[in-house]
């Protein structure tokens, strides 16, 4: 039997790591909270170019506003088969921005996201505001990867901003200023269920102000399990191959 020499290693160390990596195989969500498509007032829908956005609305403008689970589809355009619930819980009120509250300049983590996707927002308002979002319908053999982002313009309504995971288990509280965030993303890679297919997180705030959740994007990360075991296969073939 003749050893594997250097071209053949490489080859099977890139497609092990191509295996390896926690977005091989993975579905994708991308999530535009906000107005909807084109910043316009209307249902919950997909749109985008390249990819597909869940666009995700909240009005009217009332205290308790929720969205109501909204199902999400992939950025193939297939049902992903998860569905999006935000709720607006504090004692003030919520709702989709207006258009004074985009912002122009985003955190670079998401800059390769499209502009009318991070732009505008779902807001809380007014003192202890916070919202709710709930993920169902998720896999609890498998973990995700979520990157979120939340930012507003209006001056007068700056607010310290926490995002605390309250169902599933991986994430570490996030803080940063609901004005004009330019810096700070909520990237918690790995979590996973409660247990019966739910992630859920809370942004909540501590002072008069307003909350915001612009864009979200949720990547489901196949079983290492599996992916070890297609690269064990790999690497049998190949010893085989050289025999």
């Amino acid at each position: 039997m003749k050893t594997p020499n250097r071209k053949h290693l490489a080859l099977f160390t890139s497609g092990i790591l191509s295996l390896l990596s926690p977005t091989a195989g993975a579905a994708t969500v991308l999530i535009d909270f906000g107005r909807g498509a084109g910043h316009s007032l209307g249902d919950n829908s997909t749109s985008g170019g390249v990819d597909t956005y869940n666009n995700i609305q909240q009005n009217p403008n009332v205290d308790g506003v929720t969205t109501g689970n909204v199902a999400l589809v992939d950025t193939s355009g297939s049902g992903a088969g998860w569905s999006i619930n935000v709720t607006e819980d504090g004692n003030g009120f919520g709702g989709s921005s207006g258009a004074g509250a985009d912002v122009a300049t985003f955190p670079a983590a998401v800059s390769g996201f499209e502009t009318t996707a991070l732009e505008d927002t779902i807001f809380a308002n007014g003192s202890s505001a916070s919202m709710t979002v709930t993920l169902t319908g998720l896999d609890v053999s498998k973990t995700y990867d979520l990157l979120f982002y939340g930012s507003r313009d209006n001056g007068q309504n700056v607010n310290a901003q926490t995002w605390s995971l309250t169902q599933g288990t991986g994430g570490a509280n996030v803080v940063h200023q609901s004005e004009n965030n330019q810096t700070v993303v909520v990237d918690w890679d790995g979590l996973s269920t409660n247990g019966s297919g739910v992630i859920a997180f809370t942004i909540s705030g501590s002072n008069n102000g307003a909350l915001a959740l612009n864009f979200g994007q949720i990547i489901e990360v196949p079983e290492p399990s599996t992916t070890a075991l297609l690269g064990l296969g790999g690497l049998a073939l190949i010893l085989r191959r050289r025999k």
